[in-house]
């Protein structure tokens, strides 16, 4: 049964059948006693591993634990602290404390003193069992606490150290562990395990008997082929994590065979599974790229090898599928759980399988809204919330940590943003903590994971973000590649890779290779450790780039613009030479016009589509040198300005949709998770005649594309509905990328298709930007042909006579975006002579919702605004044809079907005198109004070293020319689209309530932080 919301109980039977672990323990051991339980490897060592029955394990056991009481004087409920890393007395001491009414302690061997230090003083452990090599961590801090070390051969009580060896000399006193073992209850504490503490301070949660031996007992494959008695399952995960404690749990309490290894050793694990013929493995998606990428994999037979576990991280669908098949297996699941669990919640057995996913026996498991913390529908991205008896009792001393996550019902909030399928599968996100917020989008991190993980010479990839004074934050890659693979330019390769894979803004920075990841105990990579290398692996990079830059600036205004550059991108003036490409350095729109800015100090005229066309410094140099002898226009322009005028639109268009059905009530929406296209939708969906909406986007996959699109509708104020439809697609591929069964349905039920689409750069050249914003619309209006009316949602810029018709007027000074929309409209022109009914739609300056004041803070118009109110004075005079985005949406649904070119104009212009008089009112401030060309000297003087300031300047040609464009088609009906006096007070108190009209700026609009 396929769900439809976030949520699935496991926890009708809520009875939990075990008590102690004792109980269990010795229950297991008598059924099993002379069976084989577990086969001990030495990684380094060519000697015969030891092998030992259940039987034998439990005379181990009980000689240790008989020690531990008699010789190194425990009592029950005493802490017990494991130090060490993977070995057979581990196993054994484990099974002492836990079968005993003792306490475990796990803790990471590669503690430092310091770290040791601190968990010791929250665990208060004590009786420490270590090795030799590690006690000075110990001794560093503490002289008294009692040390059972496991590689030396005689106690030395009087220093508190104890030896493994004399403690498996002792004889049982099974009176005294019969009697310790009676005394243990179900809820006497069990265990204590560290968090992974990716904040660098590990929290200690705390497990009842009652818990632990309950969640070991629901570790089961009721799916596998195995029989129990002829599964082998090889385990090589430290001891000390959470999947090294379900490891030995379940072989104690459950009898599960494991062929233990001391490390993790790809060569050796393939040498043991050939000649064990394991059937299982349990490991980390790390460890299975290390097996799957190893050069020596096929010299070995592994065919014993039938089903696999990994857990330590979330694993997607297609990583589970592409171990199956490398290994030949019958089975493949990923296993999500945390410490605070008590280890295993929820399994997603690959989809190939045919196995439903979901929470193990007596979970509950639920995705909520962040904010609202209501349940979201099936798709939508929430944070993962689970419930149990049989998960941890609570955070040891920590009332504080506690409180933050648990809530009043007893819900544990992971902190793990997750998206749940129909089908129960899960997939994580990322941490919530880990997004990155780069220019005004979210970017979670595992999205661009996944894309470069595909890339055929990468094993493993890491992506952080680290701060940006611009963007507020950069995206940062790190990568493995694949043993025999090297790159020529890993940065320049990994750009091509990905340019036509990720959107923009979420294409990375920086990139670097790493011999390996920095992780944490639990093997899950380690972001702080990588956020403390970034800045020495930048600065190296920079390093390099100095010593070998031999064409730095020669002029005056390109060692000052290189000067500017190096404050702007945050780089040491020293690397930036002629050829550093103002894109590449990660140039933006807001640095662009800051670049323009400076440029026009020097030459006042230059062109709008200046730094598409001028991108490295050199370039400009030469320019600011000759430049009139130096414009220059985009020659592809030229070109597909030719094919549109001298091909036939059958030659241009190809094939094109032609089924037909008269019963259309369906829409589809291109560009739907963007400003504009969420507001459209939203307009659509409240039409009764209209009962889906399919709205494309481009994603890696449609969870991907549900979280970007709620992102979206959140930032806005929109509701989510039950009309939409998400649709993985990009324009700029055959058929907009759309697979074929959807597709087809979408050409058969739709009556039209509203392109919004667009990639919106004011510094990419018409080149750069044309397989977005060109071929988009003609693969669009192929999907659409003569059977979907097509919208084409352009602007006014392109509006070159200021009426409703095609200009055939290059507009060779225009922006690169701007000549992208003038073409596609000649290209909607050419489609209506092969029968593709088209209309064109041209916004104006589209700015706040009228209902609310949500509004693009990016938007030229609110940088203006903003100067004028933080300068204190405005230009008079100025008229703008400002449309508030909701009324423009519903004017592009209202006229949908019009086959007409449309100006969406207001009825009236918004002056300058009557934005700034509203605010004066609202706010009792005192705004003075000037004549233009004295606000423009007074603003630029004060403001000569203001960067924020400096970014408006290229567009403020619109104070000195109020276009004044016509529409015949809206001529009497437009008044709807006016932003209205009570629209601008609405938009003003948004604005205020947010903090931007303040020095530091908003941080929760719609738009770029500032």
């Amino acid at each position: 049964m396929l769900l439809t919301i976030s949520y699935i109980n496991n926890n009708e039977d809520s009875e939990i059948k075990e008590t102690t672990f004792a109980k269990r323990f010795l229950q297991t051991a008598e059924e099993k006693k002379d069976k084989p339980i577990l086969i001990f490897y030495t990684t380094e060592s060519n000697d015969e591993p030891i092998r030992l029955t259940y039987g034998e394990l439990l005379v181990a056991i009980n000689k240790v634990a008989t020690g531990l009481f008699k010789t190194v004087k425990l009592k029950k409920g005493d802490v017990v602290g494991l130090y060490l890393p993977n070995c057979l007395p581990y196993v054994v001491v484990e099974g002492a404390i836990e079968s005993c009414g003792l306490i475990m302690f796990q803790l990471n061997p590669t503690y430092t003193s310091d770290q040791l230090s601190r968990l010791i003083n929250k665990g208060k452990p004590t009786l420490i069992v270590t090795a030799s090599p590690l006690l000075p961590n110990i001794r560093n801090f503490n002289s008294d606490i009692k040390i059972l070390l496991v590689d030396t051969p005689n106690n030395d009580i009087e220093h508190n150290n104890f030896s493994f060896k004399e403690m498996m000399n002792t004889e049982t006193d099974k009176e005294l562990l019969q009697n310790i073992r009676n005394q243990i209850q179900p809820d006497d504490l069990i265990y204590y395990g560290c968090t992974s503490g990716s904040t660098g301070d590990p929290k200690i949660c705390t497990y009842t008997n009652r818990q632990f031996s309950g969640n070991m007992m629901e570790v089961t494959e009721e799916y596998s082929k195995i029989p129990l008695e002829r599964k082998k399952i090889l385990g090589f995960v430290p001891f000390f994590t959470t999947t090294g404690h379900i490891i030995l749990g379940t072989m104690f309490l459950q009898g599960f065979f494991y062929v233990l290894t001391d490390k993790f050793n790809p060569e050796k694990l393939f040498q043991i599974i050939e000649k064990e013929k394991v059937t299982n493995i349990s490991a980390s998606p790390a460890a299975f790229l290390a097996l799957m990428h190893h050069p020596s994999r096929t010299n070995y037979d592994l065919s014993s090898l039938k089903e696999c576990m990994v857990g330590g991280a979330a694993a997607s669908n297609e990583f589970l599928e592409k171990v199956i098949s490398t290994f030949n297996l019958d089975y493949m699941a990923s296993a999500f759980g945390m410490t605070e669990g008590c280890g295993l919640l929820y399994k997603m057995p690959a989809k190939s399988t045919g196995i439903a996913a979901g929470p193990i026996n007596h979970f509950e498991v639920r995705i909520v809204d962040r904010e609202t913390r209501e349940i979201v529908n099936i798709g939508y991205p929430g944070e993962l919330e689970f419930r149990s008896n049989i998960m941890m009792k609570e955070y040891l001393d920590n009332d504080e940590a506690n409180k933050q996550a648990f809530t009043e019902d007893r819900w544990f909030r992971t902190g793990d943003e997750a998206i749940m399928e129909a089908d129960g599968f899960l997939k994580i996100t990322g941490r919530i903590k880990e997004m990155i917020l780069r220019g005004g989008h979210n970017i979670w991190p595992n999205e661009i994971i996944d894309v470069i993980n595909q890339h055929p010479k990468i094993q493993e990839t890491a992506v952080i973000g680290i701060p940006d004074k611009f963007q507020g934050e950069s995206v940062v890659a790190f990568v493995i590649i694949k043993p025999g693979c090297k790159f020529d330019n890993l940065e320049r390769e990994l750009r091509d890779y990905l340019k036509d894979k990720l959107v923009p803004f979420s294409i990375p920075t920086y990139y670097f290779d790493l011999p390996e990841l920095p992780r944490n105990s639990s093997r899950k990579v380690y972001a702080p450790k990588l956020k403390e290398m970034v800045n020495d692996l930048i600065q190296e990079k920079f390093k390099k780039l100095a010593e070998n830059n031999k064409d730095k600036p020669t002029t005056d205004h390109g060692k000052e613009l290189a000067k500017l550059w190096s404050q702007w991108f945050d780089v040491p003036i020293d690397i930036i030479s002629r050829s550093t490409n103002f894109f590449e350095m990660g140039g933006d729109s807001l640095v662009g016009v800051q670049t323009t800015a400076l440029i026009k100090k020097y030459y006042e005229d230059i062109p709008f589509n200046f730094l598409n066309t001028y991108q490295t410094l050199g370039q400009i140099e030469d320019f600011l040198i000759d430049p009139e002898g130096s414009i220059k226009v985009d020659i592809q322009l030229i070109k597909d300005y030719y094919e549109v005028k001298s091909k036939t639109a059958n030659e241009i268009f190809g094939e094109i949709n032609t089924i037909k059905n008269k019963n259309r009530k369906r829409v589809a929406v291109t560009g739907a998770t963007g400003y504009l296209g969420v507001y459209v939708v939203n307009e659509l969906s409240k039409r009764d005649e209209i009962e889906k909406i399919y709205c494309i986007g481009r994603s890696s996959n449609l969870s991907e594309l549900k979280a970007k699109m709620l992102s979206m509708m959140r930032k806005v104020n929109i509701e989510i509905n039950d009309k939409i439809e998400l649709v993985i697609g990009d324009v700029t591929q055959k058929n907009c990328g759309i697979e074929p069964t959807k597709l087809e349905e979408i050409q058969r039920e739709c009556k039209s298709i509203i392109h919004c689409a667009a990639v919106v750069n004011w510094n990419k050249t018409y080149g750069q930007l044309k397989e977005a914003n060109v071929t988009g619309v003609i693969n669009a209006m192929k999907v659409a042909g003569k059977s979907i009316d097509f919208v084409y949602i352009s602007s006014f810029g392109a509006a070159i006579k200021k009426n409703e018709t095609l200009s055939d007027k290059m507009p060779k000074k225009a922006f690169g975006y701007i000549q992208t929309k003038w073409l596609s409209e000649h290209y909607v022109r050419k489609g209506k002579e092969i029968g593709i009914n088209s209309t064109i739609i041209r916004p104006c300056y589209i700015i706040a919702d009228s209902k609310t004041g949500v509004c693009n803070t990016d938007d030229f118009i609110y940088k203006f605004i903003r100067q004028c109110i933080l300068t204190k004075i405005a230009p008079s005079d100025v008229l703008l044809n400002l449309t508030p985005v909701d009324k423009v949406a519903k004017g592009i649904v209202d006229f949908m079907h019009s086959n007409k070119i449309i100006n969406l104009l207001p009825a009236k212009q918004t002056s300058t005198n009557e934005l700034f008089k509203i605010f004066n009112e609202k706010y009792n401030q005192s705004i003075t109004i000037l004549d233009k060309e004295q606000w423009m000297m007074k603003f630029l003087e004060m403001t000569k070293d203001n960067e924020d300031a400096l970014s408006i300047v290229p567009s403020l040609v619109v104070i000195y020319k109020n276009y004044e464009f016509t529409s015949d088609f809206l001529n009497g009906k437009n008044d709807f689209l006016n932003f209205e006096d009570n629209d601008i007070i609405v938009n003003f108190n948004k604005l205020n309530e947010s903090g931007f009209f303040t020095k530091e700026g908003c941080h929760n609009l719609f738009g770029r932080s500032k």
